[in-house]
Parts: C-alpha cells; sequence; structure tokens
C-alpha cells in the first residue's frame, strides 16, 4: 500500500483546549466500525466543551479506524485486522497497524486518561458498562476512580489485560485507562448514548476539568472478570443458538442460558453457566460454530 493510502487510512484526531491548564483526557470512539455509540458520543462531548470553561484539553478520534467504519465491520477490509487486538501497532507495519502505532503517538502518549468507547456492535450484545484494569499502582488506582465517576449501569474488573488492546498499550505509557461497553447491535438508544456522554463529562468533572456534570441515574453493581470477547463460553458443536437469558441478568452455576439445536431443530448442546455471576455479554447470531464465543458470565462484587 503507497502512502497516499495508507494516510487516507489516518483518522482525523480533533481537540478541544481549554482557556485554563489542567489535565488531558484522550478519547476512541469507533474502535471497531460497527459501533456507533463511541462516534456519537465523543462528538457530542466535544460539541458540548466550551473552552473558555475547560481546564485542559480533550483529544478525540472518533472514528479511530475509518476503513472498518466506511465498512461498517469490527474489522478492516483492507488488512482484515481487528486494531483492537494490534495495538501499540508498528508505523511500518499493515494499515491497520499503522493507524494502532499513530493512535498510541498521537493520541495516548502524554494523555493523563484514555477513554475508549466501544459497544457490542452487530455480533453481541452487552449491558452499558464501564471497565477497567483492577490491578495494583496509582495508575490502576485512577482508572478505578474514572470508572466509578463514569456512573455506569455495570462496572466491571479485570484482574488482567489482554495484550493488544488500547488499555494494554496505554499501561505501556503509565496512562490510566477505562472503556464502555454497550448494547450495540446497529441500534443506538437514546439511553445508552445519554450515558456514554454523561458519563465523560462526569469523568471530567471528577478531573476537575469542567464546574458540572449529570449525576449517574444510580449506583453501579461490580462485576469482575476476564472479559475478553475472544473466550468466555463457547459453543461445542456447529448449530443454531437459541437464548434463554439477557445480559445484566444474575445466573446461577450450571443455569441454563441457551440450547445450540441441529439443522432439524432438535437440541445437540445446552449452554450453561460455568458460574454464579451476572451475564455481560450474549451472542446475537443465531447462526455458530464450535468455538464461537456464546456468552461471558463474570463474578459479582458484594458492594
Amino acid at each position: 500500500m503507497g502512502a497516499e493510502r495508507v494516510g487516507e487510512a489516518l483518522p482525523r484526531l480533533r481537540l478541544t483546549r481549554g482557556r485554563q491548564p489542567g489535565p488531558t483526557v484522550a478519547i476512541l470512539g469507533g474502535v471497531h466500525g460497527d459501533e456507533l455509540e463511541g462516534v456519537l458520543a465523543a462528538r457530542r462531548v466535544l460539541a458540548a466543551l466550551d473552552p473558555e470553561g475547560l481546564r485542559g484539553s480533550v483529544r478525540v478520534a472518533a472514528p479511530a479506524h475509518p476503513a472498518a467504519w466506511a465498512s461498517v465491520t469490527r474489522a478492516s477490509p483492507v488488512d482484515d485486522l481487528n486494531l483492537a487486538r494490534v495495538f501499540p501497532g508498528s508505523p511500518e507495519g499493515r494499515p491497520t497497524e499503522r493507524v494502532a502505532a499513530y493512535l498510541t503517538d498521537r493520541l495516548i502518549a502524554g494523555a493523563d486518561l484514555l477513554i475508549d468507547l466501544h459497544s457490542a456492535g452487530e455480533g453481541f450484545d452487552m449491558p452499558l458498562l464501564a471497565g477497567y484494569h483492577a490491578g495494583e499502582g496509582p495508575r490502576c488506582e485512577r482508572a478505578a476512580e474514572a470508572a466509578r465517576a463514569f456512573g455506569a449501569p455495570f462496572l466491571w474488573q479485570h484482574p488482567d489485560l489482554s495484550p493488544g488492546r488500547s488499555l494494554s498499550a496505554a499501561a505501556d505509557l503509565g496512562v490510566p485507562a477505562l472503556y464502555v461497553e454497550g448494547h450495540g447491535g446497529g441500534q443506538v438508544r437514546s439511553a445508552d448514548l445519554d450515558c456514554y456522554v454523561d458519563g465523560v463529562l462526569r469523568v471530567l468533572h471528577h478531573l476537575g476539568m469542567i464546574e458540572e456534570a449529570p449525576a449517574p441515574a444510580a449506583p453501579s453493581t461490580t462485576v469482575r472478570g476476564d472479559g475478553d470477547t475472544d473466550g468466555g463460553v463457547e459453543a461445542d458443536v456447529d448449530g443454531y443458538l437459541v437464548t434463554a437469558t439477557e445480559v445484566g441478568r444474575l445466573v446461577r452455576a450450571g443455569e441454563r442460558l441457551g440450547s445450540i439445536l441441529d439443522e432439524e431443530g432438535c437440541t445437540v448442546a445446552d449452554v450453561r453457566s460455568p458460574q454464579d455471576g451476572v451475564v455481560m455479554l450474549v451472542r446475537r447470531r443465531a447462526r455458530v460454530s464450535a468455538g464461537d464465543t456464546l456468552a461471558i458470565v463474570a463474578e459479582r462484587v458484594d458492594a
């Protein structure tokens, strides 16, 4: 791919700089091209900010992956790479890796906090949540404080970070980070979009960057677990998934989450919860192959 084509694939960075000094917050939206909420929310946040009253700066890349955004796909149609699996990228790599390197160097590096606005996209359903690395040290403590300030209905603690993510690139740079997920599915729900926007404003208020922010609707429910959508409860056989649960629901170990049917409509496998906890992801597409992720159940953390 020539330099001109690669240049066209790089995201546009937007910056709102306050008249007064303060922290720098980096915001990603549209890392996956089928996730609409983050792009719309990031643009609404920028429109709501008044440089006269802002302390610090807000950097935004939304959409973060223009090629995937244009094709409404999770991965790039150019090189079939998932941007959320190749951070920190490489300036000499494939096009998606170059996008990751550009975002790492130009958006994440030097920030005081990263907010990565995702949603479940067209393949999954997830409750509205804010997640973060619940490890040791001041970086994780600041991420936890920001995630709590966001005020999503669910707060998802992750004991480890998977490689290739924006959050892992931020961690390598010493930048606290949180990410957000919502229902997705190609539909943008008004309540979800409002929570994305209000949540970011609450984080900016928490950091002392703006004077006011909307109050959260209710306290968050805290869960803990891996959070990797490439894992979780997987299909043992090919077939058709018939779900019997909803995201955000409390379930018991062994409880049936759904069934897999064969071509004749007969049950060939039951899908059961591996533990007590909260359903944090359910697959949307009924047609499944062995090894596909069907659901994720996270441990509920007692308040």
